[in-house]
């Protein structure tokens, strides 16, 4: 992992800090926290024996698949000068990650009825609740940040990094509710961050189905506007 992360993230993240992209450099940042946060609960799932959380941490890895090859595919547009190739390309991406997407929202929603039926969970306390949530504040803020800065470009690819970031934020919110008042004691613990998780994975599936089947024309003419270019 420590030599992936340095050679095919690390190093792009120099190389575009330098040509001053910051669409992959948020990207880089965001595998190498996911990779680092699925790696110890890999390690603690299999410590505590909590299935729970070793189906998080390899949530969490294909969540990081994603996003390296969204990233990739982007460095890759970017070299493409002709507009309408380039577009095609983008908006064909786009919808095959509207299907991903929509698969990572389902797979989280058998997740989270899985903890609301069976309680296959496990108790976190001390440090490591503070940890969760001091992550998972990194994160949204990291999201609402890629939004932020990204909020003129609307090119599919872009529009997937988004939608990445917003239900990478999103489904982290489950974890943390859960830890945090199964250590304060408060009843019903795994049952409201179940429900919670099912309602967000609804929402990420729709998301999924949304992206997938959204008409091709409808960002075109916008999209050739952007680049300078007229069909």
């Amino acid at each position: 992992m420590y030599r992936f992360c340095k050679h095919n993230i690390i190093e792009r993240v120099k190389i575009r800090i330098e040509d001053k992209d910051i669409n992959v450099s948020l990207i880089a940042i965001s595998i190498v926290a996911n990779s680092i946060l699925a790696f110890f609960k890999l390690i603690f799932g299999f410590y505590l024996e909590s299935f729970w959380l070793i189906l998080h941490a390899v949530y969490f890895v294909f969540l990081g698949f994603a996003r390296y090859k969204t990233m990739k595919n982007y460095i890759y547009i970017k070299n493409i000068e002709d507009s309408v190739k380039k577009y095609e390309i983008e908006f064909a991406i786009h919808n095959r990650s509207g299907g991903f997407i929509f698969l990572i929202g389902a797979a989280y929603l058998a997740l989270c009825i899985r903890m609301y039926l069976v309680g296959d969970v496990v108790l976190i306390g001390g440090g490591l609740v503070y940890c969760f949530v001091t992550f998972a504040v990194f994160k949204n803020a990291f999201a609402i940040y890629g939004l932020f800065v990204t909020r003129r470009k609307e090119t599919p690819v872009i529009r997937v990094m988004k939608v990445i970031g917003i239900v990478d934020a999103s489904l982290s919110i489950v974890p943390v509710l859960y830890t945090s008042m199964s250590y304060f004691g408060i009843i019903h613990s795994a049952e409201v961050p179940a429900i919670v998780g099912i309602i967000i994975s609804i929402c990420v599936m729709s998301s999924g189905i949304i992206m997938s089947n959204r008409p091709k024309e409808r960002y075109l003419n916008n999209y050739m506007s952007a680049s300078g270019n007229k069909e």
